[in-house]
């Protein structure tokens, strides 16, 4: 006859084989679902799509954009303004990468950023849209006044001002820390793919640009 601990020490040990593979199992959902959301595994993102139904969509409501489907959650869906106040949907730019300097005037490690971009700004455009976006609070007038003092009145980026609410949910998933300069890398479906921080390497930024560039164009 089985003594109350071997009783029990029995039922743990049938327990702990049944909890075992669910552990498994919902270790292998949430990878799936991270990864297939990021873009980081394309196998898993077409598990996440088949599942899904695919992505929900929600419509760009003002500029040249205004109508057009866009994924929710993503870079296309924000409108933002530039330096004479008008709305620029980022719908527009569909179908090619992004890449978003966050940056501002007073901002000395930003400075630094811009001028090593504004040095690979050709190269970049042959990837994609290279976009400076100001989070300067005293509007677009400091930031015109700084391209005109510091850069001839003449800039390589599309300049525009974070004037869109939802850019911070859109950047949240992948955003690691709350400081600028960073550098956001967009797939062409206006997906964030990651965040870079600091003074960025000119050779790395070209490669990631290339291999997304690479990655649009096969759809």
């Amino acid at each position: 006859m089985s003594s109350p601990r071997n009783v029990q020490f029995t039922r743990g040990l049938a327990a702990g084989k049944i909890l075992v593979p669910l552990f498994i199992v919902a270790g292998v959902i949430g990878y799936v679902a991270v990864a297939g959301s990021t873009g980081f595994c394309p196998t898993c993102e077409a598990i996440v799509r088949t599942i899904t139904g695919g992505e929900e969509t929600v419509q760009a409501t003002a500029g040249p954009g205004a109508g057009r489907d866009v994924a929710a959650g993503t870079i296309h869906q924000l409108v933002m303004t530039d330096l004479d106040g008008r709305d620029v949907p980022l719908a527009q730019f569909a179908g090619k990468p992004m890449l978003i300097d966050v940056w501002a005037t007073w901002c000395g490690p930003c400075r630094k950023a811009r001028t090593v971009l504004h040095d690979i700004a050709e190269e970049v455009g042959q990837y994609g849209t290279l976009v400076s976006l100001s989070v300067d609070k005293e509007g677009p007038s400091v930031v015109r006044e700084y391209i005109d003092r510091n850069e001839g009145g003449v800039s390589p980026f599309l300049e525009l001002m974070s004037s869109d609410p939802r850019l911070n949910a859109v950047l949240r998933p992948h955003d690691r820390k709350p400081t600028i300069p960073k550098l956001v890398f967009v797939d062409a479906r206006g997906r964030v793919i990651d965040i870079e921080y600091g003074i960025p390497r000119p050779n790395w930024v070209l490669k990631r640009l290339r291999v997304l560039a690479e990655a649009g164009s096969r759809g």
